[in-house]
């Protein structure tokens, strides 16, 4: 296992809401699923893992995992062992934050300063590979600097998208049998291309956005993905198709997307504030939020568009019949900007603080 020293570009403190599904896992077990066993094969048989990490240009950092003697299986996930096939876990200071099941991967939401991060590759069962008596894993030192030393920036604002004619997604989800829910993607006519993620748009390539409720909670690189765990209710799972650039594929104005309504058993997280807002205001509000409180944002009005909370990234459509419903935890503080998403109209800035 090596160790390797990068230094990043910034990443806002305001974006780690989209990594907070995994950072509830524990760092050595999945619904009381331990990870103490190991798959130990001599060296010259043993899958190998390299671990690149690159800033990403507007927001967290890149992984490319580099293996060999290695198959992906994001079907088999939590299944039996089949020799040199699995998926990969990721550590953050120790903490698992994701389970990764395509060779790229988008982590965001890194606070400030230094991080370990470590990569185990595991098989189906969870089980880490070794290779004589030795982990297959693979881990850099992050250094993430202070905003503003050289963080990408990119709006959604407007009605600037690219032509999605001709292609179509589809989304199936389903609930891991040790712990959280598996996304599978299925595209036609668009390829993704992580390895040039927040570069020059090429047409018919790109990465998806994953969201739950209206909220983006990752960025995804692959036909697979997993969520370590959902809030129970009925929960609204989305995908939609972007360039590199981060513009939406529409067709006649519409999103590529696809969504799936997954039935999450459990009690619902209490609301500690709901927020009433217009869609056609003439002066932005200024909203104040207790840090730490779960908020309900209800926005109405007589517009069709989405409404954005900038930093949380939160996004839910509005319409004349059905006001936007935006549901977060206010645990960064910071002043956030709510608006129109098409239209890039300014309605609050959501101010969280001690």
């Amino acid at each position: 296992m090596s160790v390797r020293l990068l230094a990043v570009a910034a990443v806002l403190a305001a974006l780690a809401s989209a990594c907070s599904p995994a950072a509830q896992s524990d760092p050595v077990s999945e619904a009381g699923h331990t990870h103490d066993d190991v798959h130990d094969l001599p060296a010259s048989e043993a899958p190998t893992l390299e671990v690149e990490v690159s800033p990403d240009p507007v927001s967290g950092v890149n992984l490319h995992l580099v293996t060999e003697r290695f198959t992906w299986a994001p079907e088999s996930a939590s299944g039996p062992h089949v020799p040199g096939e699995g998926h990969a876990h990721v550590y953050v200071d120790g903490r698992k934050v994701a389970r990764v099941y395509t060779p790229w991967f988008h982590l965001d939401g890194l606070q400030l300063g230094s991080h370990e991060l470590r990569v185990d590759l595991t098989a189906n069962d969870h089980a880490v590979y070794a290779a004589d008596g030795e982990p297959v894993a693979d881990t850099v030192l992050v250094e993430v600097p202070e905003p503003g030393e050289g963080h990408g920036d990119h709006s959604h604002g407007g009605d600037a998208a690219h032509d999605g004619t001709g292609m179509e997604v589809s989304l199936m989800v389903v609930e891991d049998p040790v712990g959280g829910w598996n996304v599978f993607v299925d595209t036609a006519g668009f390829v993704f291309a992580p390895e040039r993620a927040s570069g020059a748009h090429v047409p018919g390539e790109g990465h998806g956005h994953l969201y739950v409720d209206g909220q983006k909670v990752a960025r995804l690189y692959g036909a697979a993905y997993h969520l370590e765990s959902l809030e129970p209710g009925s929960r609204e799972i989305r995908v939609a198709l972007y360039g590199n650039d981060h513009l939406p594929y529409v067709v006649d104005g519409t999103p590529v997307d696809a969504i799936a309504t997954v039935e999450v058993e459990g009690t619902p997280t209490q609301i500690d504030q709901t927020i009433e807002l217009r869609a056609d205001v003439e002066t932005p509000e200024r909203v104040e939020i207790a840090l730490g409180t779960v908020v309900e944002l209800i926005v109405a009005g007589d517009v069709s568009d989405q409404v954005h909370l900038h930093g949380y990234e939160v996004l839910v459509p509005i319409s004349p019949e059905e006001p936007a419903r935006l549901v977060f935890t206010a645990d960064v503080p910071g002043v956030f900007e709510l608006e129109l998403e098409r239209s890039g109209t300014l309605l609050a800035q959501v101010v969280v603080s001690d």
